[in-house]
């Protein structure tokens, strides 16, 4: 093979254009790009070889080769991959095994060429009744063969058709018999063995030279089964029965031992298969069976435009047409204009927020002039949020915390301005909790507007905000009998009525099963066993390059751009667009080459028909793809770390991890910055902790503190850095060790273990002095000061708080101020001098106003609020009070603001309800371990 002067690759000669297809061949280097001044000698497309032209053998080979006796291997690979069903796959079918009974003394009577003359026959007589139910016959064992029924092409029967063509295989050597003339025949008998199952189908062998087959136990159990029957019995196992689903008569025979199996196989004897055909035109279903819940649904809706709004939430199985209902009410929903569309995805949690950006940009887009009500900055807030360069820009300095809630804030007034508007939530099931929270804070704010507000789940999910606030909760249940008996008249006229029967039997009401099994018999598809069974053989129809193209879609996730697709699948340039999958209905368009599953299930039928090797490879793939365009270390940092993660080096997730859980951090998405804390914890510890690796570890830890910290995961957070202790202990670095006390220190202080924190404390603080770190020290000084203020040692708790300021005179981080101020209004509050206590809290507060964080003024409120309860002026600590709860950005920071409110209400004589709140309260921080907020 030529080799590449720019870049020594080896090549295929590079010609002009194939003899076979016409197709322009590439003249360059595929993996540089540079020229390759020689001839071609196999169609790159097709794998036909050019026959006036002369092959240039490998470099080193001495004996003269020709096209008829080489192929380069990679000529090879690319020719299988062009042909349908190489690819090894995992699918479920039914194998078939086939002999002659006692062959050998046949054969010895006939002579060789009798005995040749004679399989002549049987085989086409076998193969036509093996090909006539649309099997594949893939080995031919000298006096038999194997089959499989659901490969290369998945069917969804592939059972009752192997069981067909078992039945018809027998009868036709049983006519033989009588009709033949040919010597021989009169003794000719078989036997079959059958078995359903899970295999890994594909190519065994090198270069062109190879064989379609199937591997695995079902494989094994099939031709054991064989083996063990009488001539003209067939025997199959108890799966082939079930698979297919009362087409198959059988009959249970004696358990029996077969070889290389480790336990009995109670075997059944086949005696008969019905056969179910249907060949009519594709039609798609009306709406039926849903019309009382859409009635409701609408009447809610009307109430909600007068100025009613709130949320409904519709639950149902998937497939159970929630939906179709939702394509129908926005059909005819009141209000202004189509309902608004938001799409929760697979992976929210890696991607915060998509739906909330999905309605946002809703919005947006049909803009009416409602937003000119909004002030300029509550415009910044929801272009930031859609990721509008201009606007990120103007809020770059805000404190994404402050930012969440001041966006949750503008988007709830827009709503009020905008008038009647519906929002529709799909598939709650999959919401990110930041997109949770959004929707919380969002469904709390409709009562006094026109906005109704409308989410569809599956059971087990439930929505973020309390049953309170719920308008009405429609359950769908599967429909009724009469319901599915008139959609499949709808789709299935020309279903027979034994088709029909078995499509309504197996729909079990699940509107989508039914729609999808009348779909696939009116287009000529076999009656498939369930969903799964349906979605696998439609994807089955695609070309082998399509279907690799819905394989690459479907590891990229639900939704995905055209652009990604064809950098990452082969052949791409061959057909660059998705027309076929369109048109078959599995996908959606979105825009401009982006596209999107219409069902989960497809994707998932697509990605899990992928060997796990295949699979590993796309996500390796993508994640270099992604890391390729990735624009700075964020960019996608979520997804290529998800990749990795799934892909052949898992190791490589790792600083992507890291990046995204910064990135988390920043934004306040913290649930989803503890899942990427949990995979980077398995893969630190996968690996020998070495010192560096170590240091990695905890230093990665120590940062994401305010992850366990706002999540109140305190105790989870101590049991992993316990974790480390010794070998960060033996590592013996001051740098490392000093702020690694101060986190544990941190947590036992919490945990009300105060004197094993002070301990701690004062050994990380020494350990951050001679380190010169004045960060970790100004935090554990912070914390000593709170830990002797618990002790009722108020000077010197006054003392550490001041030296904390003075360590962050060079390094004022606000998150640390505030805590230093905090500090010492506990020393200042427990010795009753109230005006030190009111300035520390105001100072706090003043911290994260000036810092734009809410969150730290939320916390400087709070405890203002609690200076001025003790203090006794519990009308000034309930309006403090409930100023910071207004602004506060998580539960962490509300339930403190919430906890001096309550209690001046309660002072105040104000209604029992604020006792419920702080019992809830206290509830919530014992829950958590955090002594502190239980104890105040």
């Amino acid at each position: 093979m030529p080799t590449c002067s720019d870049c020594a690759h080896d090549n295929p000669p590079a010609a002009r254009f194939c003899a076979h297809c016409g197709a322009k061949l590439a003249q360059q280097c595929p993996k540089c790009a540079a020229p390759v001044n020689a001839d071609q000698h196999f169609c790159g497309e097709c794998g036909t070889a050019l026959i006036d032209s002369q092959p240039t053998p490998p470099r080193g080979a001495e004996q003269t080769l020709s096209p008829a006796n080489y192929t380069p291997p990679h000529l090879a690979r690319r020719i299988l991959d062009n042909r349908q069903a190489l690819r090894g796959e995992r699918k479920q079918v039914t194998v078939l095994f086939c002999d002659v009974v006692e062959s050998t003394a046949l054969a010895m009577r006939l002579g060789a060429e009798g005995m040749h003359a004679l399989l002549s026959e049987f085989f086409s007589l076998a193969l036509a009744e093996v090909h006539r139910f649309e099997g594949t016959v893939n080995q031919f064992l000298g006096d038999g063969f194997m089959a499989i029924f659901g490969a290369p092409l998945a069917y969804e029967d592939h059972a009752a058709r192997a069981g067909l063509a078992a039945i018809a295989i027998r009868d036709a050597i049983a006519r033989a018999r009588q009709d033949v003339a040919g010597p021989g025949w009169e003794q000719v008998h078989v036997r079959l063995g059958l078995n359903s199952g899970q295999v890994v189908v594909g190519t065994i062998g090198d270069d062109l030279r190879m064989d379609y087959t199937a591997a695995g136990d079902t494989t094994h159990v099939a031709a054991r089964l064989q083996n063990a029957a009488e001539p003209g019995q067939i025997l199959c196992s108890q799966a082939t029965v079930d698979a297919a689903h009362g087409a198959l008569e059988a009959t249970q025979l004696a358990p029996i031992s077969l070889k290389g199996v480790p336990v009995p196989v109670t075997p059944l004897e086949l005696l008969a298969a019905h056969e179910h055909t249907a060949r009519a035109a594709q039609v798609r279903a009306d709406f039926v069976g849903r019309e009382t819940e859409l009635a409701e649904l609408l009447a809610i809706a009307a109430r909600a435009m007068s100025g009613r709004g709130g949320a409904i939430e519709i639950e149902g199985e998937p497939g159970a047409g929630k939906s179709r209902l939702m394509l129908e009410f926005s059909a005819r929903a009141p209000g202004g204009g189509k309902p608004i569309f938001g799409q929760c995805i697979t992976y929210g949690n890696q991607r915060p927020t998509v739906p909330i950006i999905d309605l946002v940009q809703d919005l947006l887009n049909r803009e009416d002039g409602s937003l000119d009500t909004l002030a300029t900055a509550q415009h910044d807030y929801l272009r930031a949020l859609t990721g509008e360069p201009a606007a990120l820009d103007r809020l770059k300095t805000m404190d994404p915390a402050t930012l969440r809630s001041r966006t949750q804030q503008a988007l709830a007034q827009w709503l009020h301005a905008r008038g009647p508007t519906v929002l529709i939530v799909e598939d709650l099931h999959w919401a990110d909790p930041s997109s949770l929270d959004y929707l919380r804070a969002l469904a709390g704010q409709l009562a006094e507007t026109s906005t109704l507000l409308v989410v569809t789940f599956r059971p087990g999910s439930e929505p973020p905000w309390p049953p309170a606030l719920r308008l009405a909760r429609l359950h769908l249940s599967p429909l009724s009998q009469a319901a599915c008996q008139l959609l499949l008249t709808q789709l299935g006229t020309s279903l027979t009525t034994a088709q029909q029967a078995e499509v309504l039997a197996r729909a079990e009401g699940n509107p989508f099963f039914l729609e999808e099994l009348v779909r696939a018999s009116l287009i000529g598809e076999p009656l498939p066993g369930d969903v799964f069974d349906v979605l696998g053989a439609r994807i089955d129809r695609l070309t082998p390059i399509d279907k690799r193209q819905l394989r690459v879609a479907a590891t990229i996730g639900r939704e995905f751009s055209l652009d990604l697709v064809e950098e990452v699948a082969e052949h791409a340039t061959a057909r660059p667009r998705m027309e076929a999958p369109l048109s078959l209905g599995f996908l959606e368009p979105l825009g401009t080459r982006r596209y999107r599953f219409v069902h989960a299930l497809t994707q998932e039928v697509a990605y899990q028909s992928m060997l796990s090797d295949e699979r590993k490879a796309l996500h390796t793939t993508l994640a270099a793809r992604l890391a390729a365009k990735a624009l700075n270390a964020e960019h996608d940092c979520e997804d290529i770390a998800r990749h990795h993660l799934a892909g052949q080096t898992p190791a490589a997730a790792l600083s992507y991890l890291e990046t995204a859980t910064a990135k988390a951090i920043r934004n306040h998405t913290l649930e989803a910055a503890h899942a990427f804390i949990t995979e980077a914890v398995k893969l630190f510890d996968a690996e020998a902790m070495t010192p560096a690796w170590l240091t990695r570890c905890v230093v990665y830890l120590l940062q994401a503190f305010p992850v366990f910290h706002f999540l109140h995961k305190h105790r989870e957070y101590e049991a992993l850095l316990k974790r480390y202790a010794p070998d960060v202990e033996a590592l013996g670095a001051p740098a490392l060790l000093g702020p690694f006390l101060g986190q544990l220190g941190h947590r036992a202080s919490i945990a009300g273990r105060f004197a094993e924190a002070e301990a701690l404390l004062e050994r990380g603080l020494a350990l951050c002095d001679e380190a010169n770190d004045p960060v970790h020290a100004a935090h554990a000084s912070s914390m000593l000061g709170w830990v002797n203020a618990n002790g009722g040692r108020c000077a010197r708790s006054e003392e550490y708080g001041k030296r904390a300021l003075r360590y962050l005179e060079h390094a004022p981080i606000p998150l640390f101020l505030m805590s230093a101020n905090v500090g010492l209004i506990l020393s200042a509050i427990f010795r009753g001098h109230w005006a030190n206590a009111i300035n520390y809290a105001q100072r706090a507060r003043d911290i994260g106003i000036e810092s734009h964080d809410d969150g730290i003024a939320a916390f400087g409120g709070a405890f203002l609020a609690w200076v001025l309860y003790d203090k006794g002026d519990y009308e000034e600590a309930m309006e403090v009070g409930e100023r910071a709860a207004a602004i506060a950005p998580t539960d962490y920071f509300k339930g403190w603001a919430v906890t001096f409110w309550a209690a001046s209400a309660i002072k105040l004589g104000r209604g029992a309800e604020w006792l419920t709140i702080l019992d809830q309260a206290v509830n919530y921080s014992e829950q958590a371990g955090h002594c502190m907020g239980y104890s105040v």
